[in-house]
């Protein structure tokens, strides 16, 4: 229990440093939506969070349904979603397709596409729903290479599941295609290739979803991380996108130690850790 309380100690003093040396405006704040499922979003947001967290944004991480209301939802600028969740009640389908098209942003992440199979608005609002899939490296095709989700995207060299869908909406913006196997021709008869990641907008609010994701695979690599950090910064739209900014640190700020410390310390058991302009660390226990 001691050695746990100096790694959190030790955490909280490197954050507090990064949050005083902070720009001026605010955090972006996230929700991610994940569940307890073999996609294992909990041993995936760490990753997320510490590519994301040094550029201005945090991640709240929950499993909870009844999250999903008008109170809670709004105190965030955009909702990620990774999670096999089945289906939704009508409260929470509600207040979710009100968030969005009020004008927050959603980040859909591979499977969040065969999520809520029961609401077919919450699928258009995706822009489509997962199909079928096989496993193997991802061939890309960058359609729309000048878009802001693209821009300096170094690619993403990994295997990942191949997914194909259905319920495609014919106003999605196609960035990036899937180039499609031999494998898979006879499952979509005259198409060289599948729609792998798009943008689109639901009333007010901005959508971004990819279909990358599968595993740590794909999750620890640059290009992923890349990705889905211009896909939030783009779902939470320009306004808000104009409040953050890169974390500058001196090069006396931090010893190396502390900088190797603080990339391993969202690996620790913790849920989240909160980087606030005013310097509070927060953490949040999973347990329980």
């Amino acid at each position: 229990m001691k050695k746990l309380f100096i790694v959190l100690f030790s955490i909280c003093s490197i954050v507090t440093t990064l949050a005083q040396n902070a720009p001026k405006g605010r955090r972006l704040q996230l929700l991610f939506l994940g569940d307890k499922g073999h996609h294992k979003p909990f041993d995936r947001y760490p990753s997320l969070q510490s590519a994301v967290g040094v550029k201005g944004m945090n991640i709240t991480y929950t499993d909870n349904l009844k999250d999903l209301n008008d109170d809670y939802l709004n105190k965030f600028d955009a909702l990620i979603i990774f999670a096999n969740q089945d289906s939704i009640a009508a409260p929470q389908e509600k207040a979710l397709l009100k968030y969005v098209a009020s004008g927050h942003g959603l980040v859909a992440l591979h499977c969040a596409s065969w999520c809520f199979r029961n609401s077919p608005e919450f699928v258009k609002m995706v822009g489509g729903q997962f199909w079928r899939h096989k496993m193997d490296s991802i061939r890309i095709k960058n359609e729309m290479p000048g878009h802001l989700v693209l821009k300096d995207f170094p690619g993403i060299k990994t295997v990942d599941e191949t997914y194909l869908h259905s319920k495609l909406q014919p106003d999605n913006i196609v960035l990036q295609s899937r180039i499609l196997g031999t494998e898979q021709a006879k499952d979509k008869p005259g198409a060289s290739t599948e729609p792998y990641t798009w943008v689109r907008t639901y009333g007010k609010g901005n959508v971004f979803y990819t279909a990358y994701g599968h595993d740590e695979r794909t999750w620890e690599t640059e290009g992923f991380q890349q990705l889905v950090t211009q896909g939030i910064l783009y779902a939470v739209g320009e306004e808000k996108k104009s409040f953050v900014g890169p974390i500058k640190i001196s090069s006396a700020s931090l010893s190396r130690s502390q900088t190797t410390q603080l990339r391993k310390a969202t690996w620790c058991s913790i849920s989240t850790i909160a980087l606030k302009s005013r310097g509070v660390c927060e953490i949040h226990s999973n347990s329980g």
